[in-house]
């Protein structure tokens, strides 16, 4: 959606429609062991999706711009391009048009006829969205943790470690049960007793971390829990993908960075929803936009709640519900902060496309720890 909006705003002034959050990837197949690997079935990435094919006779090249996404974010994620080999670009796209748009909204003939289409100024979608601020300290640390495990820093220190890294938080009281999955390279993992020795020592690199970031809470810190005798995490390419499995968009963190089960969540995911008129994404960024401002202006713990109707002006949500964990504030002051983000809805089209979608979720959005 980044590269095919800024392909459409360089050779057409305007971003085209378009829909690719059904993107899936469909893991490799490989015989691992320490010190080498042998790929057997490639990576299997499947663009699923509606896009605008260009405009007029000016064909846009979906292939070329799924593949430099997909380099991208591959290349970005784990810091070298031999992954690319194992890929395998699967292309299953649609421009079909419904009666309730006019055939220009995913077939335009000319620019000027797209413009016009009063279609891309509402919602296309009937959808909820949920946001809050500010973060609690078991997400911050969560979003820390993995932060700091794919920092350069860390990664110098072990370059045997790859990227794919979950964690896990469950805070009772004052104290942190911590399970992080860190997974091994294998070229890099030349034996048992190496991988062991390796993560004996990333753990107590990580639990020196984590001790200065929570300052003197009691904390317990589990690593590949599920290693035995004669096994561990050991992958080809540093992630899940290359045992088989299967990685869909919108399955995988929130646009604020951590899946919290003690949060309102939004059943709408952010990532291939078209940037013009996708009330899921553009209200997801909104509302925590308002979340965060709120926070920062009165360090009051907020959650923000948008719901609209397919067809409803974008400016114009029916439904902006706030609450407020304490604190009095003036409620023209919340109405002025919402008022100013919902009007201003096109500017965060832009801004939404001025993104590296990789550096922006590896930033870390907390403000503050409550």
């Amino acid at each position: 959606s980044n590269k095919y909006s800024k392909y459409c705003l360089r050779n057409f002034s305007t971003i085209l429609n378009h829909g690719v959050d059904r993107i899936v990837l469909s893991g490799a197949k490989a015989d691992i062991s320490f010190g080498k690997v042998k790929v057997l079935k490639p990576i299997n990435i499947y663009l699923f999706g509606k896009m605008a094919l260009g405009v007029g006779e000016a064909k846009i090249n979906i292939s070329k711009i799924f593949r430099e996404s997909v380099n991208h974010v591959f290349t970005r994620i784990f810091r070298n391009k031999e992954i690319l080999k194992y890929i395998n670009y699967v292309i299953d796209i649609n421009d079909g048009v419904g009666l309730e748009h006019p055939r220009e909204f995913y077939m335009p003939g000319t620019i000027v006829n797209f413009k016009k289409i009063k279609d891309l100024e509402v919602a296309n979608d009937t959808v909820m969205c949920s946001a809050y601020a500010g973060y609690s300290r078991a997400e911050s640390l969560a979003i820390e943790i993995e932060n700091y495990i794919n920092s350069n820093n860390f990664k110098s220190k072990f370059s045997e470690t790859g990227y794919d890294v979950k964690v896990l938080i469950v805070r009772v009281k004052d104290e942190f049960d911590i399970t992080v999955c860190l997974p091994f390279i294998a070229r890099y993992t030349k034996s048992l007793s190496f991988y062991k020795h390796r993560l004996i020592e990333a753990k107590e690199d990580i639990r020196e971390k984590i001790a200065k970031l929570i300052k003197g809470r009691k904390f317990n810190l589990y690593m590949n829990t599920k290693d035995r005798a004669c096994y561990g995490y050991i992958t080809v390419f540093g992630t899940a993908l290359d045992k088989g499995d299967y990685g869909i968009v919108g399955r995988g963190n929130k646009y604020n960075g951590v899946i919290s089960l003690s949060r309102g969540a939004s059943p709408e995911a952010v990532s291939g929803k078209n940037p013009v008129h996708h009330a899921g994404k553009l209200y997801n960024v909104i509302s925590q936009d308002i979340a965060n401002e709120i926070y920062k202006k009165f360090r009051v713990e907020n959650y923000i709640n948008i719901a609209t109707k397919n067809g409803l002006p974008l400016i114009n949500p029916p439904y902006i519900v706030v609450k407020l964990c304490g604190g009095s504030i003036n409620k023209n002051i919340i109405e002025s902060i919402i008022n100013k983000k919902i009007k201003n809805i096109k500017e965060y089209t832009n801004k939404i496309v001025r993104l590296d979608p990789v550096f922006e979720f590896h930033l870390l959005k907390s403000i503050k720890m409550l």
